[in-house]
Formats: C-alpha cells, structure tokens, sequence
C-alpha cells in the first residue's frame, strides 16, 4: 500500500483556527494554483491526531474536519479544482463551484460540536480525495449522490463496488490512488462511541484512542493521577488498557457528573476466549449484568459506558481506576490509626453491601410478578474485582466490578444454577463448589464478602505485613494437589462420612485479631458478623445472613463510627475476654462430594484428615427464606 508523504504530527487542539491564511496569487497566465499557498493536503496531514498505537493509526476527527475545512477555504480550493476538472476533461454538472459548496460544509459546522453531520455532505469525501492527490474528482463523486454515507468504500474490489463510485475511480489506473484512498478514508472516519450503545466495527476501523499526553480536548484531566498507559491487566476472563479516547469522539461527559469521580483516562476490557460462541455468550452476560447493576443504580458499582465489537474481538468500556483492591493494600502498607481511617473503612463496607444487596433485590422487584422478576449475583467478589477511583475531593472509593462469574435469574430458578458449572475463584471459593448438588445462589456472594471483608480488618490491625501473613497462614493442600488459600477444608468424619469445616487457621486467625492492641469495639463486632453469619457451611440448623440483614448490621457499626463516642468505638483497644474453653466449636457439615471432588481425591489419592466433633447436615438456603441473625 502506497504511505503517505511525511507529515508532521501536530495534535488536533480543536477550538483554535491554524492561523494559516490562504491569500490568493495570480501565475503569469492570470490562474490561480494550488502550490501559491499552503496545500489543504500538508494543512490535513499537519493536524493529525497521534494515535496510542503508532504513526500508521494517527487520525482526523470530524470535528477537526470542520475546524480545518471552513467554507471559506474550501470555497478558493474549490475554485481551484473546478478549472482542473473542466481542464482534466470533466465537465461538472453545476455551473460553478459555489454551487458544490453547501454540499461539503454545514454553514453551522464550527458551532456544531459532534461528531454526526446533520445531513448528506461530503467533508470527509472531500478530505480523502484532497489527501490522496485527487481532489478535483469531488466534483465526480457528488454528481452521482456519493456522500460521507457511502463510506467505508472497497476500492480494490470491482465486483462489491456501486456502479456510480465505480465511474468515479474508473479512471484511477495507477493503483497508488486507489491504495492512497483506501488508506485514508479510515483516517478519516473515525467512530464516535455512544453511551450505552452498542456498536459494531469493521476490523480495519482506527477506534479514537490518543497517545497519552497528547493534546486532545482533555481538558478535565488536569491534577489527575498520570496513568501508566503501557500496563495491560490480564485475568481469566479478559484484559484491560487503559486509553485516552479524543474528546470529541465520544459523548461520556455527562455521566461523570453522576458519578463519585473525575473524568479521565478509561479502561477498555477486551474479553479473551478461543471459541466464538462461548466468548460471545461471555460478553452478553456481562453486558446485562453491567446495564442492569451499574453506576447508575449504585454509584460503589462499576460504570459500563459502552460496548462494541472491533472486528472478531469483544471490548467494553470503562472509567479507569487508579487501582485495584490489592494494589491498594500495597501502595498503603499501613494505615493511619485514625478516627478518619476506621470511618472510611466502615462506609466502604457498607457501600459494597448496598451495591451487592442491590444486585440481590433489584429495585422495584417486589411490585412485579413472581415470574418476571429478575435478581442477580455478582459471582466472583475479590480484591482484584475491587477497583479504586479518587472521587472530586479525593478520597478513595472502593467500587465493584467484573461480573465475569455473575448471573441475572428469574425468581423461579435463581438458585438453580449447579456449582460444577460455575468456575471460581480459588482464593474465595466456597465450599458449596465442592458439594454434591451445590447450587451457586446469592449466598455464594455472602461468603466472598466475609473473605473480603476478614482481609480488610486485617489490613486495618496491622497494614499489608500482617495481611500477608494472613495469606500464608492459610496457605495448605487443595483435594487437587495444589496448594491454595482456602478458608474451608474438606475433612473425614469418625465414621467414615465426607464433611467440610472452616479451616483451623481460618478460626485461629479470628482469635489472633480479637486479641490485637488495636482491636476495638467495632472491629470486634465486626469479627463476630464475619465469623458466625458470613463464613459459615450452611446446614439445616444455620445459614449465612442475607444481604438486607447485614446492611442492617453495617449502617449500624457506620453509625456508631460517628457518633457521641465513636473515639471510643474506633480507636480504643478493648482486650478479648472471651474464655476459649466455653466458646462454639462450629460444627463438622456432613455432605456428598460432587464428581469433580470425589475424581481429584481419588485421581491424586489426597488423604483427608480424620477430625471429630459434633456434625450437621449440609443444606443450602432456598433465597425465598428469611434469614436473621440471632
């Protein structure tokens, strides 16, 4: 393909004119030529928007188009290119070249701020064919009714082209022309992402992301974190960059101002999945989820501000955070012992409480009827699906996100969903995952939040040191022969039955908070709620809390964390007087291995540890029951 002359990249600033005047020069034989000033071409190429990706991506918007091209200046091109027409043997069919002029500016252009024209016009025609060296052919394309809308054209195949583009290029034997069109009618032709919509791209579409630091209309970014644009986050279900998309590309502004935080940079998930259908059938999960429980339900919930296809690849698009949970923990090894810093931590705990109850209990379900009523899961709550945004005053705001794992129901079936066919998190898995006819049903996110919630108040007692012990603590063998950090363990009972208990480390750990110096009032409540209503093996004796009564539990820790004695409640030690001997000994839960437990036990022939103790059967809560803390 024939490249472009070089340029020199200069960023597309928008609201400002190039100062470039076009005066007129008359030759000796009285004609005006285009070399007697600068070119529209080296103007175009000038004013390049530079592209994260390199040089061969480097962009016009629009809006750019519009500020460059001003009826003025495309009147005296025009003039120009009109007598090269009549010359080069055309004829056009108007009788000059004022009369083509309407049909490729807007007389309102430069007060029209979008990236949409209002109706059929040639400005972007215009600029490739002025790019590719063959301006005086606009007045061809617009005779035969080819406008902007007819873009993206195929030059290279005759067989897919419209008869009237083919009579324009009919001409085009040099195939530098053809190539040089093709080219630049992507440079072009940008696309402007909507909010909440979802579009659909040709692979050989350039998407509007800018180098970083590049001038592109960002004029909200100032005082902002710098980003490290070169970071890709990979998981299991996807990669996220971050990007700088050209203001004038996209209509995000708004949402902002709804939102708990700034304005900057974003995040573009792109989902991984080696086969077509499951990772489309991925990506629409998550898109449901997102549009049903987003930023604009709960502001502690991720914001989805569009999604689209780019060729065979599935992509979202997201605020960038500044972290995730676990940097976060890493960045801030110790906190503050502080009034300030306990009261953060208690309404960010109650904040993801209420977005998660919020996905449990949609808004308005109760008023619907059993059979269209819709509830959620989120599925796969950990510190990396925890993401950190500074809100305008800068404090840090936990917000959830990655409904990879998660799940919209209707009433009648969602429990019903069969835990060998949920993948899970090792970390946080619970042991439901394990049992024979588990179901993962709201509870599943009840234990993760107790997980992430212990992880917190450890954070809180001694800072990231002490929460890192915490991990290697309960670091042991998985029934698959790999080491994990699994708060349950898998055990065999006096008389030869399967049973699932909390790990010893996991309730040794309990004890080792309760007994810190900084452990006070509210962080002992807040132990015990984790302890006995979160991380739990249900039974038929006793279930996990559901997120409605841990809500409860939570705005009232939060109120005493500002209250008349909330020094005292946060701030002071208070020594941990239970007596060991007479404390409940969670019981041994008795249950059937599923086939993937019962096959890696005897696949790798894993010895279980014989423990004894009183048991009780494993039962799952149904989510239509009630369940209060005693």
């Amino acid at each position: 393909m024939a490249q472009p002359t070089p340029e020199v990249r200069v960023t597309d600033t928008d609201s400002k004119e190039t100062g470039i005047t076009l005066p007129f020069r008359e030759s000796s034989s009285n004609k005006p030529h285009l070399d007697s000033y600068p070119s529209l071409d080296n103007l175009l190429r000038r004013r390049l928007n530079k592209h994260r990706e390199g040089r061969h991506k480097d962009f016009l918007t629009l809006h750019c188009l519009q500020q460059l091209l001003t009826i003025e200046r495309v009147r005296k091109h025009l003039e120009i290119l009109f007598q090269e027409a009549n010359q080069g043997g055309y004829r056009p069919r108007r009788a000059s070249a004022e009369d083509y002029l309407e049909l490729i500016c807007d007389h309102d252009q430069l007060s029209n701020s979008s990236m949409l024209v209002k109706r059929e016009t040639c400005i972007r025609l215009f600029a490739i064919l002025i790019l590719a060296n063959k301006g005086a052919e606009i007045f061809k394309f617009i005779d035969n009714s080819v406008h902007d809308k007819a873009l993206p054209i195929n030059i290279h195949d005759e067989n897919l082209l419209d008869e009237d583009v083919q009579w324009c290029i009919e001409h085009w034997t040099e195939l530098r022309y053809r190539d040089d069109f093709y080219m630049w009618q992507w440079k072009v032709n940008v696309p402007f992402l909507f909010y909440g919509q979802h579009q659909i791209f040709s692979a050989q579409v350039i998407l509007p992301f800018t180098e970083p630091g590049s001038d592109s209309g960002h004029s909200t970014h100032s005082g902002v974190t710098v980003h490290n644009y070169s970071v890709t986050e990979a998981g299991g279900y996807g990669e996220v960059k971050c990007v700088e998309i050209h203001s004038k590309c996209h209509n995000f502004h708004e949402v902002f101002t709804t939102l708990p935080r700034r304005e900057g940079p974003f995040a573009v998930k792109k989902l991984l999945q080696n086969d077509p259908i499951r990772i489309e059938k991925d990506f629409q999960k998550e898109v449901e989820m997102l549009k049903k429980f987003d930023g604009g339900v709960h502001p502690h919930i991720v914001t989805v501000l569009t999604t689209f296809k780019h060729g065979d690849c599935y992509y979202l698009i997201f605020p960038w955070a500044e972290c995730d949970l676990g940097r976060y923990f890493e960045n801030n090894r110790m906190p503050t012992h502080s009034l300030e810093t306990v009261r953060w931590l208690s309404s960010q705990c109650l904040k993801i409480i209420e977005a998660v109850h919020l996905i449990h209990f949609p808004p308005g379900v109760n008023n619907l009827q059993p059979g269209d009523r819709l509830f959620g899961r989120h599925g796969d709550i950990k510190a990396e699906n925890i993401l950190v945004f500074r809100s305008q005053n800068g404090e840090a705001n936990l917000v959830l996100s990655d409904f990879g794992l998660g799940s919209v129901h209707r009433d009648i079936s969602r429990s019903n969903v069969p835990s060998n066919k949920v993948a899970v998190t090792p970390d946080f898995r619970p042991p439901e995952c394990d049992m024979d006819g588990g179901r993962i049903s709201r509870a599943y996110d009840v234990w993760t939040l107790g997980c992430l919630f212990l992880d917190l108040l450890t954070w809180l007692l001694g800072g990231e040191d002490l929460r890192e012990e915490f991990e290697n603590t309960r670091m042991t063998s998985y029934i698959d022969g790999r080491e994990t950090r699994i708060y349950f363990e898998i055990v065999q009972t006096e008389d030869d039955k399967k049973g699932f208990i909390i790990k010893d480390q996991v309730r040794s750990w309990f004890d080792k908070l309760r007994k810190h110096s900084n452990c006070t009032k509210f962080v002992h409540e807040f132990l015990k709620l984790i302890e006995e209503d979160m991380l739990i093996v249900e039974t038929n004796e006793k279930k996990r809390a559901r997120t409605d009564v841990l809500l409860e539990k939570l705005r009232s820790f939060s109120e005493k964390c500002h209250g008349d004695k909330a020094d005292l409640y946060c701030l002071h030690g208070v020594s941990d007087t239970g007596d060991p001997a007479t404390k409940s000994v969670p019981p041994i839960v008795e249950g059937l291995l599923n086939d993937a437990a019962t096959r890696n036990i005897k696949e790798r022939r894993i010895p279980l540890r014989t423990v004894r103790g009183r048991t009780q059967q494993a039962e799952q809560a149904q989510d239509g029951v009630e369940i209060r803390i005693a």
